[in-house]
């Protein structure tokens, strides 16, 4: 008699868990919507995601330097990096199938982004910059670099140990949050785009996951686990190098901008490192309760 009910109390973080990451797909999607429903189709959104890219204030600047080695790091080498690292762990802990899905996710972020990124009309609405942009009066939506970088992270957090978990968050989002702050920096992206990024690379793999946890999760033990300081010296690292990369450039770019305009700049900015920030800080913990089987015996689950 008393098997019956430890059963049903011991699947409920399971299922918790699944449910929370189904939640998590949905308002990233919804919010990817939004953002691209407000930001590129209405003329008071484009017309402040315009002021951000042409305020950007880096085109001057010696730090472009910097933001373009970066970019330049996300390319296809990039997505054959991650792949690698995803087989490797794979591998390693003898999860191979994990690692199949966690690949399946990433690689599905980035194609819906590029196909999204030339399929998605950009209406003409903002008259006040439309000198200034240039060819970036075309649609940039989603930004494949932004997608790219946080796809890979979270696809790294779904293949670790627990143990190693947090800390790959932890690098998670100080990647993701660089590659999203240096694509607005550099003048590749307007902030909608990297944000569309973070928010479609959270939709798939948060959805792999929530599947995955759903054909491989068991009941784990209850556990306290600090994760407050990592996530909150992630914060603290990326708030700094936002403050950092917007101080080093204000003021120096083709737009000539002024005050209203830096600020809608260092707004877009740190609106895309605080998705990063609650994409990764809330993915991770999610499968707090819950143990992945191993999958070969090996006796490591997780």
């Amino acid at each position: 008699m008393s098997t019956t009910p430890v059963a049903a109390t011991a699947m409920v973080p399971v299922e918790r868990t699944v449910r929370r990451l189904g939640w998590l797909a949905g308002w990233c999607g919804a919010l990817a919507v939004a953002a691209y429903g407000v930001l590129v189709w209405t003329s008071w959104g484009q017309r402040g995601d315009d002021e951000a890219w042409v305020s950007r204030g880096a085109i001057d600047h010696p730090d472009l330097l910097v933001d373009r080695d970066l970019l330049g790091v996300v390319t296809v080498a990039g997505l054959v990096v991650t792949l690698v690292l995803l087989a490797a762990v794979g591998l390693a802990r003898r999860t191979p199938r994990r690692a199949l899905v966690a690949a399946a996710g990433f690689a599905g972020a980035v194609v819906t982004a590029e196909v999204l990124r030339r399929v998605l009309p950009r209406p003409g609405l903002d008259d006040v910059w439309a000198d200034v942009l240039g060819e970036k009066a075309f649609n940039t939506f989603p930004s494949g670099h932004a997608t790219i970088a946080t796809a890979s992270a979270l696809a790294l957090v779904l293949v670790s140990a627990p143990a190693w978990r947090r800390w790959v968050g932890l690098a998670g989002i100080a990647w993701a949050s660089l590659v999203g702050i240096a694509t607005v920096a550099s003048g590749w992206h307007r902030p909608s785009d990297a944000l569309g990024g973070v928010l479609l690379a959270g939709l798939w793999l948060s959805g792999v996951a929530a599947w995955w946890v759903a054909r491989a999760g068991r009941p784990g033990p209850s556990r306290r686990m600090a994760y407050g300081l990592p996530w909150g010296l992630g914060l603290v690292f990326v708030v700094a190098v936002e403050l950092w990369w917007s101080r080093s450039g204000i003021g120096t770019g083709v737009g000539k901008a002024g005050g209203t305009e830096v600020l809608v700049y260092v707004l877009g900015q740190a609106l895309v490192v605080l998705a990063v920030v609650v994409l990764l800080t809330t993915y991770g913990p999610l499968m707090h309760h819950v143990v992945l089987e191993p999958e070969d015996g090996d006796g490591r689950p997780g």
